[in-house]
């Protein structure tokens, strides 16, 4: 595949968790999944943890025939978690600190 022109998603790939559930999330992470969905070949910038959620998201990545080498992957820090409430019918959103994608570094 010809790189030019590529589309190039950098942001969060990381865990929506609610009511009991995980779901694989992020805004950045879901555009680039969706634009692979379609074909256009993007490239997802991103860091995620040496952990279980990570490797979802690994593995979901290579599923849909993304590139994996702007995912950066970390030792030291978990996958990016999302906890989501609803308060009074409306979304509350605490996301936990210091994950991997928060160490994203200039090597990807």
């Amino acid at each position: 595949m010809s790189h030019a022109g590529r589309i190039v998603v950098l942001g969060e790939a990381l865990i929506d968790a609610f009511d009991g559930h995980e779901a694989l999330g992020g805004a950045p992470f879901n555009v680039a999944r969706n634009l692979a969905a379609l074909g256009a070949g993007p490239l997802l910038v991103s860091r995620v943890g040496v952990d279980p959620a990570g490797e979802r998201i690994t593995e979901q990545m290579t599923r849909l025939g993304m590139a994996l080498h702007g995912l950066q992957r970390d030792r030291d820090h978990a996958t990016g978690r999302v906890l989501v409430e609803l308060r009074d019918g409306q979304p509350e959103f605490r996301i936990e600190p210091d994950a991997a994608w928060d160490w994203l570094g200039s090597d990807a």
